[in-house]
């Protein structure tokens, strides 16, 4: 009774000199139209009955503004805050303002003086201050909160327990490993991090229970893993039976759909999981996908783990994303990730580009992708390219092209070289070309060696019937093109 009393008086004497300085009245009206975005006006509140009572009734005589107090009771910390709520039923309810919710001081506050202030304070408003994703950013952006997070244990679950990543925890200490210190306390939080039984399978409900159970502590352990320590090996043990259990081409025929979508599932609660592991996890829901009946839900599965390999670097995850998107209807998005990889030289990208915007009418465009990706050799871009100058008039260069891509025996190039020597006058190179092409299945092929052989039979060795047959198998096996 004596604290609250002297709490009460202190208080009340640092308003009188908010009251008698114009100076800092003035500045906190400043700060209060700044922070707060209701009216300076006295705002209705309720009173709740499920709370302690207060010790005093309401002080009548009390003058000052409700505005000023808030400015009062915003500098207590949190504990003091509470102690003050329970002087009488006035500062018990103007201590329940909204206006001093910590969501709000998250947002308008520095960390660093909220950090203060919670110090002493009971686990819930822990528990509410690392459920806030602003309270996250801004721990991520300051090394000197982070650290100290790292050296208190009983905070640890709070903070695993939230979205973080230990990725973007290493990259804000900017420290190369982990001091002793904060080693000690992680090493503490995981010291019993299970293994899953390997008598059990992780193609069962049970590792899917484990994963969900587990999945704080082995958010620590792959910080560890990160900075080397020994104590990260659960995680490597844990990954080192997925590696064995699943591979990237293997659909695991021998089980039942219901039973194989188990593991990536349950893989989907740990995060940062190895890229390269993370890709062959994403290929084995894509192989899934193929032959399953419920296919998006093994695209998604798909879609996330591409998401975390691509995160990571790995630049096949992110083009097998870009064609998960696209599939889906997100095209821009796609186009967006072509974009970055065609411009870090990523051929597939490249190629697709080119193939994207010849589809779009934008010519200019697509010249220059095809052009970048038949720089890298790729024949089938060397062909569309050689389309396109073709359909422009610049035939000379189109017909480089086509050689080009002819030469890596790609089909419909072959038939293009032929069909230019046949306009040339060279019969049996354009034979020759029509026969690479059609032995490799091009329908259209066949078409053009019909009629290339019709209009000179002295190119046909054999008898006159041969002749007559050969071409009306040609004609057939061509049609077959027109009927695809």
């Amino acid at each position: 009774m004596q604290f609250l009393r002297l709490l009460s008086l202190a208080l009340l004497l640092v308003a009188q000199d908010i009251i008698k300085n114009p100076c800092l009245a003035s500045g906190m009206e400043d700060e209060d139209k700044t922070l707060s975005s209701e009216p300076a006006k006295k705002r209705q509140r309720t009173h709740s009955t499920l709370l302690e009572k207060p010790l005093l009734e309401d002080n009548e005589s009390n003058t000052l503004p409700d505005e000023v107090w808030m400015h009062i009771f915003d500098l207590l910390s949190f504990r003091d805050l509470g102690r003050a709520q329970q002087v009488c039923r006035s500062w018990y309810t103007l201590g329940q303002d909204e206006w001093l919710s910590l969501s709000k001081q998250i947002e308008i506050k520095p960390l660093s003086i909220l950090w203060e202030k919670l110090k002493g304070s009971p686990n819930k408003h822990y528990q509410q201050f690392f459920s806030s994703p602003l309270a996250l950013e801004k721990i991520c952006s300051d090394p000197t909160v982070l650290k100290k997070i790292l050296k208190t244990p009983f905070l640890l679950p709070l903070f695993f327990q939230s979205k973080i990543t230990a990725l973007r925890i290493y990259e804000a200490l900017f420290v190369n490993e982990l001091a002793a210190k904060q080693q000690s306390a992680l090493e503490a939080y995981v010291r019993t991090a299970p293994i899953f039984p390997s008598d059990k399978s992780l193609f069962s409900q049970d590792f899917i229970a484990f994963s969900k159970t587990n999945v704080v502590l082995y958010k620590a352990l792959y910080l560890l893993d990160l900075f080397n320590v020994s104590s990260g090996e659960p995680i490597k043990n844990l990954f080192r039976r997925v590696n064995q259990e699943i591979e990237a081409r293997d659909i695991y025929t021998d089980k039942k759909e219901e039973e194989a979508i188990l593991l990536p599932q349950a893989m989907t609660n740990f995060f940062n999981i190895p890229r390269k592991k993370a890709y062959n996890i994403a290929k084995y829901c894509e192989n899934w996908a193929q032959q399953s009946a419920n296919s998006d839900q093994w695209l998604r599965l798909a879609e996330a783990f591409n998401w975390d390999a691509a995160s990571q670097g790995h630049t096949n995850a992110l083009l097998d994303l870009s064609f998960l998107l696209d599939d889906r209807g997100e095209h821009n998005t796609a186009v967006d990730v072509w974009l970055i990889l065609a411009s870090q030289g990523d051929l597939v990208s490249q190629a697709t580009l080119g193939l994207h915007y010849a589809y779009q009418g934008e010519k200019d465009a697509a010249e220059f992708y095809f052009r970048r990706a038949a720089d890298q050799g790729d024949a089938e871009s060397q062909y569309h390219l050689g389309c396109l100058l073709e359909d422009q008039g610049r035939h000379e260069e189109a017909e480089e092209c086509y050689y080009q891509s002819a030469e890596q025996e790609y089909s419909p190039a072959q038939h293009k070289v032929g069909l230019c020597l046949e306009k040339k006058g060279h019969f049996l190179g354009a034979l020759n070309n029509y026969e690479k092409s059609s032995n490799q299945g091009y329908k259209l092929a066949y078409l053009s060696l019909a009629f290339l052989l019709e209009q000179h039979p002295e190119l046909f060795i054999g008898t006159q019937e041969e002749w007559l047959k050969k071409i009306v198998h040609l004609r057939e096996q061509g049609k077959e093109k027109f009927k695809e």
